[in-house]
């Protein structure tokens, strides 16, 4: 069986799986202080809903910034540029909630365990960008600094690509469920 805890010391949090079905994925993300995701990013098909169970959470958008305490929960739709991150002295513990969660399981899956393995450059993502690719496709996960239809369209392609080469299979038996 496969691993269903995973950290990433670039942004200084572990993420454990709860729930893992067709109709709804379920983690739990620990954020270390001063840990936390770095650039803005959004999903195009995913909500996702954040329930913090301890500690403070601090959700920015393209709004504006929130911090969420204990019991306090927001939910991000598709196409909402976010991040989160621990400005506390203090570990932030919070539950993510996904509904038809597609493969996003098997993108974080891939995307931890290339941190795991040290296959991640500087900015954080996979050194190889067919597989940055493949992850960040499963993960649904968009940069909000570049138009999404040009990012959609260099994904596909790419995406296609990795799969003719065999990365997304190699990935997968290596990082997937």
């Amino acid at each position: 069986m496969k691993a269903t805890t995973f950290k990433n010391p670039y942004i200084k949090d572990e993420i454990s799986i709860l729930e893992d079905a067709s109709s709804v994925l379920r983690f739990r993300t620990i954020v270390e202080p001063k840990g936390g995701q770095k650039e803005l990013h959004f999903h195009s098909r995913i909500t996702e809903e954040f329930l913090v169970e301890n500690g403070v959470l601090t959700l920015e958008t393209n709004e504006g910034s929130t911090q969420l305490k204990a019991n306090q929960k927001i939910a991000v739709k598709p196409f909402t540029p976010h991040r989160f991150y621990n400005e506390g002295k203090n570990a932030t513990q919070f539950v993510v909630t996904v509904k038809n969660p597609d493969c996003l399981s098997d993108g974080l899956r891939i995307m931890y365990g290339l941190v795991r393995d040290t296959k991640i450059g500087k900015n954080g993502l996979p050194k190889n960008i067919l597989k940055s690719v493949v992850a960040l496709y499963m993960m649904d996960a968009y940069s909000a600094k570049l138009p999404y239809t040009l990012q959609r369209l260099g994904f596909s392609m790419l995406n296609g690509i990795a799969m003719v080469l065999g990365y997304k299979k190699q990935l997968l038996l290596a990082y997937g469920k």
